[in-house]
């Protein structure tokens, strides 16, 4: 093969990568690399459809507690007729007696609510008998830290123990 064969190949080839690298920039910069965050009630509703189409083993039974509730993330019994629910975007919920309570009995208002992120975990103290202590972990400041909170249950609400009275 002559040299300028060898040139004109070499040549059409860096042209053809050029070209394929051009067209690939061009559409990764047209494609919306994040896709859109669901809303909290979306990805509530999304979750309750996913759940319904999960098969129980058969010695279970699938049974609706409370309905309203956005993005329930755990759940604490405190005694044998009330528990305590948390949603993702930072309110405590309440159930007692098969109710859901219509209004928190606490809201974490610097909760960062997104994505997998905001009011997480909750437990009971282990002293919580005596103490009424309930621990919460959070995400705030747009999901950057996340912090432990301590606070009192005082039946129909929570309490921060340093602003109690």
């Amino acid at each position: 093969m002559s040299t300028q064969r060898k040139v004109i190949l070499a040549f059409l080839a860096i042209l053809l990568v050029v070209v394929l690298g051009f067209a690939a920039f061009t559409f990764l910069l047209k494609a919306d690399p994040t896709p859109p965050i669901p809303s909290s009630a979306d990805q509530a509703a999304s979750h309750e459809a996913e759940a319904e189409k999960t098969p129980l083993p058969s010695a279970f039974a699938r049974q609706t507690i409370a309905e309203g509730l956005i993005v329930p993330w755990e759940l604490v019994f405190t005694d044998e007729n009330r528990m305590l629910v948390t949603e993702r975007p930072g309110r405590v919920r309440q159930i007692v007696d098969g109710k859901l309570a219509a209004e928190p009995v606490y809201t974490f208002s610097e909760a960062a609510a997104s994505g997998e992120e905001g009011l997480m975990g909750m437990a009971l103290d282990p002293d919580y008998a005596s103490n009424r202590r309930v621990y919460f972990s959070l995400a705030y400041q747009g999901g950057a830290s996340v912090k432990v909170v301590s606070l009192r249950d005082a039946g129909d609400r929570l309490e921060d123990p340093k602003n109690a009275a």
